[in-house]
């Protein structure tokens, strides 16, 4: 049986680790386009600014009726939902492209359309609960990555969509690309 002193050195342990600073990556460590994703994330953990990310993404699209999701604010732009799935489609990608260069992998990440990707992920005939189930597991994945590197692999210098990149860099994007589309949700779609 664990002793109480104990189990609170590994509560404090696990909260030490869990609250590591990562700080904000130099910007020769990532492509300048990313920069206006990067400059969203405060200067706290990321990983905080992800798990509270997470929690207001499903606070906001439980509120949401089906006429809500399925809105494009112009006729070429995407639904709700697509932008729910390109979130989580990006998610994915830079998440492994993290683990390659946790991994001291040089060899290039190819990039991807995510326009392409929107067209045939279906999200508009996706139930909206499943969706948001896919997500938490999505970033309870990325989450645990993150919380795994070490200051080795998150400034290794990878390759990705033939720029070099760090994990470190893909944290902060991680957090930003998805609060610049929520940012979008609130100003085009009235969300």
């Amino acid at each position: 049986m664990l002793q109480p002193a104990f189990i609170e050195i590994l509560l404090l342990s696990h909260s030490t680790i869990f609250n590591k600073m990562i700080t904000r990556p130099l910007t020769i460590t990532y492509p300048p386009y990313y920069s206006k994703y990067i400059q969203l994330v405060p200067e706290t953990s990321p990983t905080e600014t992800l798990l509270h990310q997470m929690q207001a993404v499903i606070q906001l699209f439980n509120s949401l009726t089906q006429t809500q999701l399925l809105f494009k604010y112009a006729p070429e732009k995407w639904s709700v939902k697509d932008v729910l799935q390109h979130i989580m489609d990006c998610e994915r990608v830079f998440a492994y492209r993290m683990l390659r260069m946790a991994r001291f992998d040089g060899t290039n990440c190819a990039g991807f359309e995510e326009n392409d990707y929107a067209k045939n992920a279906g999200a508009d005939n996706r139930n909206v609960v499943e969706m948001l189930d896919e997500y938490k597991a999505i970033r309870n994945g990325s989450i645990a990555l993150i919380k795994s590197l070490n200051p080795q692999q998150l400034d290794f210098i990878g390759s990705a969509n033939n720029m070099q990149i760090t994990a470190r860099a893909l944290v902060f994007i991680m957090a930003g690309h998805e609060k610049h589309h929520l940012n979008i949700l609130h100003e085009r779609y009235g969300i």
